[in-house]
């Protein structure tokens, strides 16, 4: 089995509830989706949430990278090699720390997908389903309350306040 297509595009994710931390309000967020195609039919998928801010990087430097840089050097290489791929990109991404992420995901998607497992179990996972979190902003305390109050109803019990 080898790598035979790497392709990225961006899409921009409305939230459902928009949040506010320190530093903006937060409506949408541009996300850089990656599918890596094997000689054998195999698609594997990743994901990259760049945000300027925080990783230094941004949807677009991400989206080059991939094509520039990620793509010509997965090309004809075994996904099943996840390390030493990994370790390959270390040097030429320079930090482009969302875009390891997204190569990341999408072999582990493909060696889960070859072994005919699902990845939680090909990794040890043993439960059906895991805890997840919702940001709730101090900035607007009523509409704070009320996400808190839908998300309970939801059964999503870890809340993270964020002091603006």
């Amino acid at each position: 089995m080898r790598i035979r297509t790497v392709e990225s595009w961006a899409v921009d994710l409305q939230l459902a509830e928009p949040y506010t931390i320190a530093y903006e309000t937060v409506d949408s967020a541009r996300n850089v989706f990656l599918r890596i195609e094997t000689s054998t039919g195999i698609r594997g998928y990743g994901c990259a949430a760049p945000d300027e801010a925080v990783t230094g990087e941004t949807p677009e430097r991400v989206q080059a990278v991939l094509t520039e840089v990620v793509e010509p050097i997965l090309k004809g290489v075994d996904p099943l090699r996840l390390a030493k791929v990994l370790e390959t990109l270390r040097e030429p991404l320079g930090g482009c720390s969302s875009a390891m992420a997204a190569v990341d995901m999408a072999l582990h998607d493909i060696m889960g997908k070859a072994a005919s497992l699902p990845l939680w179990r090909l990794l040890g996972g043993f439960r059906d389903r895991i805890r997840t979190s919702v940001t709730l902003s101090k900035k607007r305390l009523k509409q704070s309350k009320n996400i808190s109050h839908k998300a309970r109803a939801e059964r999503l019990y870890f809340l993270q306040a964020i002091q603006c």
